[in-house]
């Protein structure tokens, strides 16, 4: 049996790319506005100019971006331009001529300008040479994805005559035209604001400029949220930031980041006074701690990868820089250049020794918070929600005595001298409260089991009443104020202490029998020395509040044995 062997063509075969890929790559693959004009923005980065300039025009909906980079001749345009995948550092390469570290390194971010307008219009000319250029059309290229068409099989028209001209009072430089762009509402103070925050160029070479329609924008573009900055944590040895110069923290530390040196992280952290002081963008968009590779923003809120649900993180920004994650032999970002590979090890150990230094920042700001009597972090062991409690109620009560206090109205002098008035009271709350429960209950007590009072009682409540008497006389008041007037509302706590003490020492009225002995007629001394400690606001020490303490303990202790025992002795009568 003859076996046949069907020939192998002699053409090879090749791979061939249709033009979806465009699709999947650029226009699908970016949905933030800001990340296409930072595509613009890095590719004239890479290209070593000195300026940028970003016209808009709202009504026309034209957009143009234009540098002074080195430019690109036609072949420079058909070779690397358009080509996707094409990467500057294909040859080893890290850094520009003008040592500037690269940005671009997947050569796919160029598409990002496919995604936000109908067409794009790429002008550039080297030192010296001609203009050349290219219109990319999205229609064309959807009948041309409708049609299964490759890349190979789809001609690029030259641009208008006018865009032909962007360029003529430049020697050298790239600028592209994007018709009937798609900006999502974004006005020129947001994309100042975001370009200002999330491009720090500036912060590797000051020479690098950008302009928006006309006017530079600086870092004083973000004293939105600078100036809004209630607490500032450095990361240390970080350099100078002129964003830093434009808070003004009532706090600040500095934080050392448990990572390896060779790592080089720097930036800073802050919390804001409210966490709507993160909306700089509006009601959508909040601003959270940033991490930027070479100058660039590469990923937004990356505390978001390790979320804590402590009270502190709505408050929380910052920028991370980390420059180590680019270095040229490793590309750790995503196709969309908008974020970073979760897996990659660099990144994860950034993530583990910022959660740990988070750790303490929440602390600080929890104690600071509490310092400058405003909400802290209810969730923080290291004060009850009760002492919590405690000190927002002196802060409210104070506001309603002074509504005034800490507005423009209010008198410095008058503020500094309430804090010190205040100091103390969220402490002694308790001390103020068990006093009143105490002596109530005591009341109480002495009522229903008819302990009745001795002459030694008496005379001490007939004095006190003699002296409410006389400040009464002495008053303008035109009736009484006092809604209970018997002796036993004139009594403090010790003399109430040696009612009960005496009356349970000896037989239990119309009993017959002995009632528990109690030990407190003895602290009767101590026990008004530190009542009046409390009364007269004179602030216990933290030995007298131990005292305090422990009395306070003996007397609700006793007096709970008290009514069991006086209520056995009823029913056993």
């Amino acid at each position: 049996m003859t076996t046949t062997t069907t020939p192998q063509p002699s053409e090879p075969f090749k791979f061939e790319f249709s033009l979806t890929v465009l699709d999947h790559l650029g226009r699908r693959l970016y949905r933030n506005f800001i990340t296409v004009i930072g595509e613009a923005i890095s590719n004239a980065w890479d290209a070593d100019a000195e300026n940028v300039w970003i016209d808009i025009d709202h009504e026309s909906q034209g957009m143009t971006i234009r540098d002074d980079g080195t430019g690109m001749t036609h072949d420079d345009i058909q070779n690397k331009f358009l080509k996707i995948g094409y990467s500057k550092r294909k040859d080893g390469s890290t850094r520009t001529r003008k040592k500037r570290p690269y940005i671009g390194a997947k050569g796919i971010g160029k598409l990002a300008l496919l995604s936000c307008a109908d067409s794009v219009t790429v002008i550039s000319k080297t030192a010296n040479g001609p203009s050349s250029g290219c219109t990319i059309d999205n229609s064309d290229i959807d009948q041309a994805i409708d049609e299964d068409k490759s890349s190979q099989e789809v001609t690029l028209p030259d641009p208008p005559e006018h865009d032909l001209h962007l360029l003529d009072e430049q020697n050298h430089g790239t600028a592209i035209y994007f018709d009937k762009v798609r900006m999502a509402n974004s006005t020129d103070e947001f994309l100042r604001k975001a370009l200002a925050l999330f491009f720090r160029f500036s912060l590797i070479d000051s020479s690098f400029s950008v302009f928006l329609n006309g006017a530079e924008i600086t870092v004083t573009d973000a004293k939105e949220l600078a100036e809004s900055t209630q607490y500032l944590w450095r990361i240390r040895d970080s350099p100078d930031d002129q964003l830093l110069g434009l808070m003004s923290p009532s706090r600040e530390n500095i934080i050392t980041l448990p990572l390896p040196e060779e790592l080089k992280v720097r930036g800073f952290l802050a919390t804001v006074a409210k966490p709507r002081d993160l909306l700089v963008f509006g009601a959508k968009e909040k601003v959270g701690v940033d991490l930027f590779v070479n100058g660039r923003l590469r990923e937004r809120d990356i505390l978001s990868h390790r979320p804590s649900a402590r009270v502190p993180e709505q408050y929380i920004y910052g920028q991370i820089h980390m420059d180590a994650l680019d270095s040229g032999t490793n590309d750790p970002f995503t196709s969309s250049r908008e974020s970073v590979i979760e897996e990659d090890p660099q990144f994860t150990e950034l993530l583990k020794g910022l959660a740990e230094a988070v750790k303490q920042i929440y602390n600080e700001w929890d104690e600071w918070r509490l310092e400058d009597k405003q909400d802290g972090d209810d969730e923080n062991p290291k004060r009850s929600k009760k002492e919590r409690a405690a000190l927002r109620m002196t802060e409210e009560q104070a506001k309603e005595l002074f509504p005034e206090t800490g507005t423009a109205k209010s008198n410095t002098t008058f503020d500094e001298l309430l804090k010190k008035a205040k100091n103390g009271l969220a402490e002694s709350r308790d001390d103020y409260s068990h006093i009143y429960i105490l002596e109530n209950l005591m009341r109480q007590i002495i009522s229903r089991y008819s302990m009745k009072l001795n002459s030694g009682d008496e005379k001490t409540a007939d004095g006190y009443r003699e002296k409410a008497e006389n400040d009464f006389n002495e008053s303008l008041l035109k009736e009484k104020c006092r809604t209970l007037e018997e002796r036993l509302w004139y009594l403090g706590l010790e003399d109430l202490v040696k009612v009960v003490d005496r009356k349970t020492g000896k037989p239990g009225a119309d009993t017959g029998k002995q009632l528990t002995n109690t030990p407190i007629k003895s602290q009767s001394a101590s026990i008004r020395y530190l009542r009046n400690i409390v009364m007269h606001t004179a602030g216990l020490t933290p030995y007298g509040r131990e005292q305090l303490e422990s009395r306070k303990e003996a007397i609700a202790a006793n007096l709970k044995t008290i009514v069991i025992d006086c209520e056995n002795s009823q029913l056993d009568t």
